[in-house]
């Protein structure tokens, strides 16, 4: 028996800063205005900040 793949359900491209190729440690951050979180390496280094939506 063939299964049929349903292309509605197979993802496209991943956006890069999804899913990191090195090791990182991200920390969100929520309250009643909004969230945001940042990106850091494993020895603490921030690398990337994202502000309160």
């Amino acid at each position: 028996m063939k299964t049929q793949l349903n292309h509605d359900l197979v993802p496209g491209p991943v956006d890069g800063d999804l899913i990191p190729r090195e090791p990182t440690l991200r920390v969100y951050v929520l309250d009643d205005y909004g969230a945001g979180y940042l990106n850091a390496d494993l020895k603490g280094l921030v690398r990337k900040l994202y502000s309160r939506s």
